[in-house]
């Protein structure tokens, strides 16, 4: 796994969809905003002049945050940078593998020089209770989504949060009620382990669910 920077960061830019845009149900006790925004707000302890940029708009598939977000992100010349993709491409039944592949691949290796960070997919037919011919059928595109991102998090030297593999993220304690999104706690539970990932000071572990 690579080593973060601890040169405190400059410039933050999140790729991505409405996970990374932080969508999802407030819970009590819990900020209710989303981990890039969280982590943010960790960063800029360190570095009161961070600048923060969330690029992610909800409901896009790969190939399409890579059309949206590339350009205006590689202008903004980041040191730390998240990309996460491919929910909505696994939703919207539109699965293409090989392009998912491509336009990943693009946008964790066109930043040289920042460090990146990726997550792998929850397993969506646990939270929204889907029937056995659709877990079946989602369930093998899920386990081949979360292949190919691990695959490019070691090409390109992404730092990974592996919440594909985390037991935490099969309890209904961390979903909205849309079975799609995190909630609050679900949020705090991410941005804890990417503030783990980056080496970050003084973070303090989100509860565990129930």
């Amino acid at each position: 796994m690579p080593t973060p920077s601890r040169i405190p960061v400059q410039c933050f830019v999140a790729l991505g969809d409405s996970v990374t845009e932080g969508v999802g149900d407030p819970v009590p006790g819990f900020p209710d905003r989303g981990s890039h925004d969280q982590l943010a707000d960790r960063l800029r302890r360190l570095n009161p002049a961070l600048v923060y940029v969330n690029l992610a708009r909800r409901g896009l598939q790969s190939h399409e945050i890579l059309a949206s977000q590339l350009d205006p992100a590689r202008a903004l010349s980041p040191d730390l940078v998240s990309v996460i993709a491919g929910a909505n491409d696994l939703l919207l039944r539109r699965w293409d593998a090989a392009r998912f592949e491509a336009d990943l691949g693009t946008l964790l290796g066109a930043f040289p020089g920042a460090t990146c960070l990726t997550m792998t997919l929850p397993n969506f037919s646990v939270p929204l209770r889907m029937p056995p011919t659709m877990t079946a059928r989602f369930e093998r595109q899920w386990v081949q989504a979360n292949g190919i991102i691990r695959r490019l998090a070691r090409k390109h030297g992404a730092l990974l949060l592996d919440i594909g593999a985390d037991e935490a993220f099969h309890h209904a304690a961390v979903w909205s009620a849309d079975g799609v999104h995190p909630n609050a706690r679900g949020y705090a539970q991410v941005a804890q382990a990417m503030a783990e990932l980056l080496g970050l000071p003084g973070t303090e572990a989100a509860p565990p669910a129930d």
